[in-house]
């Protein structure tokens, strides 16, 4: 993915944490990772493999079926802005 990709990404996961009233460091350890990685994910500076959104998705307390469809809901939405944005220039 892109670095674009890896910060939506990283905005969604940041913002359904946020709505939990769960912190980093709470993820970070439902998920055995250190809180660091939590926030590399976060900014969009770490890219989360297929294998990671298990963890990630069960830590949040969501289903990894929803984890992907909001993912794949909020890239969709970033494409649709991008092409919009260039439909304009």
């Amino acid at each position: 993915m892109s670095e674009a990709e890896n910060r939506v990404i990283g905005d969604l996961l940041r913002d359904i944490r946020l709505d939990m009233g769960m912190s980093q460091s709470q993820v970070a350890a439902r998920c055995g990772v250190r809180q660091p990685f939590i926030s590399k994910v976060e900014h969009g500076e770490r890219e989360l493999s297929a294998i990671e959104i298990l963890p990630y998705a069960k830590a949040l307390g969501i289903s990894d079926e929803r984890l992907y469809h909001e993912i794949r809901k909020a890239l969709l939405a970033n494409a649709t802005r991008l092409r919009a944005a260039q439909e304009k220039a």
